[in-house]
């Protein structure tokens, strides 16, 4: 068994483990148990996603396949902040961008979340040839057919 597969399995059954983990810290705070643990037991398991998800991409091949534009959306999250000068808090939208692919060789799709420039770039229908490692989308370089 070559070592980047070993790594991959790992990091898969780290986010499982760590999935388990996050399920019985919330059956105990359900149960009554201390706020205090739930919060330690979901930072673990918030870090150790991260991780495990950041492992996963950096040791996944690039690949390269040929896909269409099948959908686009935005999702709008409102984050509230304090500033420093001021007492009251201020709200702010932040908007997250999202491509839906769908893949040439096998009809499979995914969705990658894409910068404001790349959303606006690329319309429905475009097809072209992805780049993505693991998880992570590197970019979409359109082609004319």
């Amino acid at each position: 068994m070559g070592i980047i597969k070993r790594i991959k399995d790992t990091a898969m059954r780290m986010v499982i483990w760590l999935t388990l983990v996050a399920v019985l810290g919330i059956i105990t705070s359900l149960l009554g148990g201390d706020e205090t643990v739930f919060f330690i037991l979901y930072v673990v398991v918030f870090v150790g996603y991260l991780i495990a998800i950041s492992i996963y991409n950096h040791v996944s091949p690039v690949i390269a396949r040929k896909a269409v534009v099948v959908s686009k959306r935005r999702q709008g999250l409102f984050r509230v902040y304090f500033s420093l000068g001021g007492s009251r808090p201020r709200r702010r939208m932040n908007r997250q961008q999202y491509i839906t692919f769908e893949f040439l060789s096998d009809g499979k799709t995914k969705e990658f979340s894409v910068s404001k420039e790349e959303y606006d770039e690329f319309n429905e229908f475009d097809f072209g040839e992805l780049i993505s490692q693991g998880f992570k989308y590197i970019r979409f370089e359109k082609r004319e057919e």
